[in-house]
């Protein structure tokens, strides 16, 4: 990965085939003026596809990457269709719901051949999805919440609308941040698509997490 020049805040990515072992890397980096910045994120297989903070192997003061494991999550969806061009995310009470979906581990869409398996109703154009869940916070602190998508989306925390995507557009992440307490909350993620491709992501990352983005 080739991120040099003098420049603000960039994030340069790539993808490599690596073999099982020990793997030695290397990141340089220098900054002319002002406060330097570096993160080295990974992920792949071992990830199960989050990016997280790459740390050593090698060093024996390296703490370990989450200081509370975050447990599994499992979403609950609900899938709605609309007799009319959607243009941002509706009022669910206004549409009809083709079908619904539970126990699915995480939020990670990024076809809509994933929608149309877990609601073979799905329609291709102008629908609208909800997915309900909840997040058990053990570490208490600020965390993020990102909701990436196409079309629009939001994330509605406790009853209360935390990050707002809505629109048409392409694949695009909003995050917002949240001082959170110990205990269970309640997770509301909606989004549509008017047509094309669709996309859904949802990550969030804190104190439970060590820092890195998790779904």
């Amino acid at each position: 990965v080739d991120n040099k020049g003098r420049h603000g805040d960039k994030t340069m990515c790539k993808a490599k085939r690596v073999p099982r072992g020990m793997v030695k890397i290397k990141a340089k980096v220098f900054s002319s003026s002002g406060h330097p910045i570096m993160h080295v994120m990974w992920k792949g297989p071992d990830t199960d596809g989050n990016t997280k903070i790459l740390r050593s192997m090698d060093s024996k003061k390296a703490s370990s990457e989450t200081k509370y494991p975050p447990e599994r999550s499992n979403w609950s969806l609900r899938m709605f269709k609309s007799d009319k061009a959607l243009r941002v995310i509706p009022d669910v009470s206004m549409l009809k719901m083709v079908g619904e979906a539970e126990d699915i581990p995480k939020i990670a869409f990024s076809r809509f051949s994933q929608f149309r398996k877990l609601v073979p109703e799905t329609p291709s154009s102008n629908y609208m999805w909800v997915f309900y869940g909840s997040l058990r916070i053990k570490g208490e602190g600020w965390y993020s919440f990102c909701t990436t998508s196409d079309d629009g989306s939001r994330i509605i925390l406790d009853g209360t609308l935390l990050v707002s995507n809505d629109g048409l557009h392409g694949a695009k992440r909003v995050c917002s941040s949240r001082k959170m307490e110990r205990g269970s909350h309640d997770v509301v993620v909606e989004g549509f698509q008017a047509g094309g491709g669709v996309y859904q992501t949802v990550t969030y990352s804190g104190p439970d997490t060590g820092g890195a983005r998790l779904y």
